[in-house]
Formats: C-alpha cells, structure tokens, sequence
C-alpha cells in the first residue's frame, strides 16, 4: 500500500492544474489552448457571471476582424487569426465576410500596402487605393451622399465572392467611426471609437483608476447613456451613410469597457513578482480578432517560447511607444469633457 499511495502522490505532482479569471476573449481562447497542450490538465474558468458575461468586453455585436494593421507584428497575426475564422467550423459560423471600407489619410493607407507586400510580394496586396469619387459609386451607389470630406484616399479589401450588403466601414473624419453592415437581423451598427476614461478614486491604492460604472444598464444594450453620446453617434451615422438613416432611430446603445494600454499592444507575460500568476489582458478593443490564436499564444508564453518581438511588446515593464490599433484611441475622462459625472453615479441599479 505504501509503494501505491507513493505513486499516486508522484502522478497527482505531475498533474497541472490553472485557474483562470475571466472568460473573455482572452480567457476562453487561452483555456482550450492549454486543453489541447495539456490534455490531463485540470482547468478553472471563472468570471463575473454565467457564460456569457453580458457586462465583458468580448460580447457585443460590433467585432470586426481584418488583416489590415498598419503595423507588421500584427497583420501577420491577422493572417493566422484569419485562417481559422474562415476555415475552422468553430469559428467559421460565426464569421461574416463583407469586405472592409476604409476612409483615411493616404499615407496611413499606404503602409498597409506596403505591409501586405512585405509579406506577399510586391504588386500582391489583397488591398487597394480607391479614388474617393470611385468609392462612392461602387456597392450600389449606398455611399454616394456619405460625408468623406476628411479623408484622402479610401480602401477595399474584398473578401466576399458577391457583396450582399454594404462593406465594413471605417472612417477618421469628425470623429473615428465605424459601421457594420445588416445581417439576417437587419440591424446596422454605427460605432464611435473615441476612448474614455471613467477615473474613481481607489482607497486601498491611493489612486485615481478609470473603472467601468457600476450600474447593469450602462455596461449592457440599454437606452442609459448620455445624450451628448447619442448625439456624436447619430454625427457618425450620418457621416458614414448620409441620409440613408436620417428616418431611422437606434433602438439601443452600449458602452465597451475594455482594459486599454498606451500603445494598444497586449500584455502577455509573468508577473514580475508573484511566483505562478500570469497577466493576460490588455485588450484595447482589438484583442478580440486574434481570439482563434490568443490561446496559442498564451501557452507560448508559459513555455518559454514565445517569439522574441512579441516577448518584448508584450512585456509588464516594455515600452509603450507607438499605437497598434487602427485608430489612436484616446483616453478622454468622460466626466471633464463631456460633464457627465451624474450620470456614471456609482449606483448599482
């Protein structure tokens, strides 16, 4: 009996077991990645509400994925992500292709060019510049009142044997914007992605920490937002679709509350001083698209074998120059500038 409790003391030593906080983009997608590494491996998922939590970040409607990043690091991450959204049955269901609209500045489209050529050769960018008049004229003429005034060139990348609906749409003009097209629902999402901070003061830290507000209904799909914010979205929606919305009122809104870092780039590593825990999060309203590899990645890093460039960007003390997402979001305290401190009370109605 010795001999057995002694093995059995030795195989329970070997077996692993993780705890994982938060069943978001990030956690879900590191749980089945460590499920597949490790399949003898014990693992807790835990978070705020049953699955799916309706206050996360990760559950919305407003997800876009698209492979053109103006930085290298990223579109090739994409190029993986992508992959698995498109041919993988447990992501491919879930995943529209519509194409994507970009109206920006011209220099910032041409290095995504440049960056798709960098990895498919010269002249092989699945992108490429419009003339804004061409834009307008494409898609069925749906653009042709849009107000683009604010933008230099625009960009398409087709991705959908027939265009059904209107593409994705992004747009730098009064405000950043994006809009999704209608699917089977026919609902269109218009979304301003403007960042704001919501700074409350932490007793334990002594601090200022922006955090989301407490009450249910501003985290979820409700009508419980600030007026000046329905108002810069029906800006957006008349910017984007010109007067194709202006009989049509929303039905909802929600504000996304997602942890945001300086420079947009995640934060995957070990914690510098507590022994077994592991940050993962960061997501800055884009961590969402490389929720098929998120995982990988994840288990990369408890290995000790994750490449040496995300290592580094992905490090707890790294530099935070540069911005990684397609919009340099800024942090804007919400109260400040827009006068709203009542209407973020700390209620918890």
């Amino acid at each position: 009996m010795k001999a057995k409790t002694t093995t059995a003391m030795a195989i329970q030593e070997k077996l692993t077991s993780y705890l994982i906080i938060g069943a978001g983009s990030f956690g879900a997608s590191t749980a089945l990645a460590l499920k597949k590494a490790e399949p003898d491996a014990h693992i807790t998922v835990i978070d705020r509400t049953p699955f799916p939590c309706p206050y996360a970040a990760a559950h919305d409607v407003n997800k876009i994925c698209r492979g053109d990043y103006g930085d290298l690091m990223y579109m090739k991450l994409a190029i993986r992500s992508m992959e698995s959204w498109t041919a993988d049955p447990l992501y491919s269901r879930h995943f529209h292709n519509s194409g994507m609209l970009y109206a920006y500045d011209d220099a910032y489209l041409r290095t995504i060019i440049a960056n798709w050529e960098a990895i498919y050769g010269e002249g092989n960018a699945p992108s490429h510049l419009l003339d804004l008049t061409d834009a307008k004229q494409r898609f069925g003429g749906i653009f042709e009142n849009a107000d683009w005034s604010a933008a230099e060139r625009s960009l398409w990348s087709p991705q959908a044997e027939r265009l059904k609906h209107s593409p994705v749409m992004a747009l730098m003009a009064t405000l950043p914007a994006e809009s999704l097209p209608p699917g089977d629902d026919r609902v269109l999402k218009c979304m301003n992605d403007t960042g704001f901070s919501n700074n409350v003061y932490h007793e334990p830290s002594k601090q200022k920490l922006s955090i989301p507000p407490s009450k249910v209904s501003q985290l979820t799909w409700s009508q419980d937002m600030p007026q000046v914010l329905k108002d810069e979205l029906r800006t957006i929606g008349q910017e984007l679709h010109g007067g194709l919305l202006s009989k049509l009122v929303p039905t909802y809104y929600r504000m996304c509350w997602d942890g945001f870092t300086p420079n947009q780039d995640f934060i995957i590593c070990a914690h510098p001083h507590a022994q077994n825990l592991y940050i993962v999060g960061g997501g800055s309203f884009h961590a969402c698209e490389f929720l098929p590899v998120m995982g990988d990645i994840v288990v990369q890093m408890l290995r000790g074998e994750l490449d040496g460039e995300m290592e580094r960007r992905f490090a707890w003390d790294r530099p935070n120059d540069g911005h990684n997402s397609h919009f340099s979001t800024l942090q804007i305290e919400i109260s400040v500038i827009y006068g709203v401190r009542r209407a973020f009370d700390r209620d918890s109605t």
